[in-house]
Parts: C-alpha cells; structure tokens; sequence
C-alpha cells in the first residue's frame, strides 16, 4: 500500500515538474507571460497576420512604395503590440490596422498634402499612419515614444504609463518633425508607425467609449473609432460620421479574417 502511494507521488511530481521548471524560467526573465503570448513566436505570428491583411486591403506584393511600408509597419507594429499590458485583443488590432489603412489612403500618403485645412500648411501636419497632428500632440507622441524605448528591445509596455506619460516639447519630433518622420531612416519608418499605437492607446485609456468601440465589431463601432481619430474622441457618441466611413468599414471587413 505504502509503495503504490510513493509510487503515485513520483509520478505527480514528474508530471508537474516541466511545468514548474518553466514557471520559474519565465519569472526568472521578469515577466509573468508564455513565450506563446509575450515573445518571438507572438510576434512572428501577428507579422503574418498584418501582412495577410495588407494584402487583402489591396496593396499588392511587389517593389513598389505601399509594400515596402507594409512590411516595415507590420515590423514594427508586431514588435510592440504583444508586449502591451493589458494585451490588445485581435479586434482592436483590426481597428488600428483599417483606420491606419484609410488615413494614409493604403499607405500611399504618410504625410498630409496640402489641402484647403489650416493643418495641411502647418508645420505640425498629419503625419505617420494615423495621420498625428498640432504640435501638442506631438509633444505627447514624443513622451510615449520614450515611455516604449524605455521598455527596451524585449520588455513590456503598460498601457497606462504610455497613456499618462508627459509630454517632450523639446524632443527631435517637435524641433524638427521632416527629419524625424523621415522614412529613409529605420527611426523615422519606426516612428511613423508608433503614431497608430500612441494616439490609440491614449484615446483608450482616456475614453470609456473608444475603449468599448475598439472590442466591437460592428459597424457602429466601425464609425465611432472613426470618428475619434477624423474629428477627435470629443465627439464619440454623439452620431457623428467620420470622413470616409464606407471605406473605413469596407477595409475592416476586408482584413479581419487574417486576426481570427
């Protein structure tokens, strides 16, 4: 009887020990998440899924301008959204990549053209993929961009700390914004991304509303993340249409098989 219970416990103990060795691995790195989720396999995985998704959007594979920026977007996008906390599900992530996709016109204009709005002749001009504008905004995109820089190349992001982090008047972004978005430079293809997940993240941490929107997929909630980015979160809720609604839901539709 005695040995039939020792035996039973050697053998618990060996089916829990891989278990327990990899916890203690995963504490040891400092973070309370699986490779699966929170690592390279993650990041490789929503890579492919935001290149899937390009592709459905309609910019095609091939040497050309829209591609090279798909390829380092989904970089860098796949690179910092598995390290947020709490973690983005795939429906905001969907919502991040259509509305991205519809300000930049497929990713064919990073930069606002001159146009009958004041913005467009500022210096302060929409740029990156979602289009950040007035210097006030970029003083907190230049905050948030510390705020991830700080988590270095493997670490994770807080949501909160990048929604409240100050903003830097002083930093490259604001002082010399041509030079900082400038795409020839993987700093400024990285910062032209890192505007969608900023602004996003703020909004959401901000604004009950967006938050529910982003974990919607309707089309209501379609056209109020819309709206929050086309005419500010100050006017979520109040029936407001974003510009470009049709294509806004018509690209979400479009991609959102590649984030099931």
């Amino acid at each position: 009887m005695q040995t039939s219970i020792y035996y039973k416990l050697c053998l618990t103990l060996l089916i829990l020990l891989p278990t327990l060795t990899h916890a203690e691995t995963t504490r040891g790195r400092g973070f309370g998440f699986s490779q699966e989720r929170f690592g390279p396999t993650r990041s490789a995985l929503l890579e492919r899924q935001l290149l899937c998704a390009m592709r459905k959007s309609g910019i095609n594979e091939g040497p050309t301008n829209q591609w090279s920026r798909a390829r380092y977007v989904a970089k860098h996008l796949s690179d910092v959204l598995p390290r947020l906390i709490p973690p983005w599900s795939n429906t905001a992530i969907t919502h991040l990549l259509s509305q991205s996709l519809h300000e930049t016109g497929l990713l064919n204009l990073l930069t606002e053209q001159a146009s009958r709005y004041a913005s467009s002749r500022s210096e302060f001009k929409g740029r990156g993929i979602i289009q950040l504008t007035h210097r006030a905004n970029y003083s907190l995109f230049a905050g948030c961009e510390q705020a991830i820089n700080s988590a270095g190349d493997s670490g994770p992001i807080q949501r909160e700390r990048l929604a409240s982090a100050p903003a830097i008047s002083s930093s490259d972004i604001v002082r010399s914004p041509n030079s900082a978005f400038n795409e020839s430079s993987e700093n400024g293809q990285r910062r032209n991304t890192l505007t969608a997940i900023c602004w996003m993240v703020r909004t959401q941490e901000r604004h009950e509303a967006f938050a529910n929107a982003l974990e919607c997929r309707t089309d209501h909630c379609i056209n109020e993340v819309g709206v929050a980015i086309n005419k500010g979160p100050g006017r979520l809720g109040t029936g407001s249409t974003p510009l470009g609604a049709e294509n806004r839901r018509d690209l979400f539709r479009k991609i959102e098989s590649c984030f099931n």
